[in-house]
This record gives structure tokens, C-alpha cells and sequence, in this order.
């Protein structure tokens, strides 16, 4: 991803869980509609509203 971008609990609570880094590989476990449910490198998983730009592979 270009730049940071807020992570989201699933619950839909408006507070970022993470924040996910440009040049970080994250795994994509999920996706919903536009979104995807990412995973952090500590195991936390939340929901990536803006997928905009990112790379995957």
C-alpha cells in the first residue's frame, strides 16, 4: 500500500485496532464487498476499508 491505512475491528467499531505500513506484507484472509479482513504480524485481525493502491499477490 502507498501510504499507512487505518485497521478496523470486524465488530465495526470506528476506532483503528492498527495501523497497516507501506513495504509490509500483511496475509488478506477475507474478503467483503470492496474490503478486506487483513492480519497482522501479531495475529490481531481487523477490516482494511481503503484497498486502494495495494499490492497483492
Amino acid at each position: 500500500m502507498p501510504v499507512p491505512r487505518p485497521l478496523f475491528a470486524e465488530d465495526g467499531s470506528p476506532t483503528p485496532i492498527a495501523e497497516l505500513a507501506p513495504g509490509t506484507w500483511y496475509l488478506a484472509v477475507e474478503q467483503r464487498g470492496a474490503a478486506l479482513v487483513a492480519q497482522t504480524q501479531d495475529g490481531r485481525r481487523g477490516v482494511l476499508q481503503d484497498t486502494s493502491g495495494i499490492q497483492r499477490g
